[in-house]
């Protein structure tokens, strides 16, 4: 019952934690390719909100340095987007491209 589901839960933020950690490992050692694959990995079923926009707005940076700005505005907007949809209390940012 819950206990089980206590432990599901914090397993699975744990292994997302994990995750992020090793992208960002990814990154201070010069492989941004990987990270790049590492983060979008974490945007799957299960994976909390809040580390799936960290993952996000990591990703958009790491694009950005490659020269793709139009992909990681792309991200910022849908992060902002999730964000609202998840009834946070997103701070309102016109959308650039307007």
């Amino acid at each position: 019952g819950y206990k089980a589901w206590e432990a599901h839960d914090r397993d699975s933020r744990a292994a997302a934690t994990t995750g992020f950690t090793r992208a960002i490992e990814a990154i201070s050692e010069d492989r941004p390719e990987d990270s790049l694959a590492m983060l979008a990995a974490l945007n799957g079923d299960g994976t909390s909100a809040d580390i799936v926009a960290l993952a996000d707005i990591q990703r958009a940076a790491l694009l950005v340095k490659q020269g793709d700005s139009e992909t990681a505005l792309d991200i910022h907007v849908s992060v902002l987007e999730q964000e609202a949809d998840h009834g946070r209390r997103a701070q309102y940012r016109p959308d650039p491209r307007d």
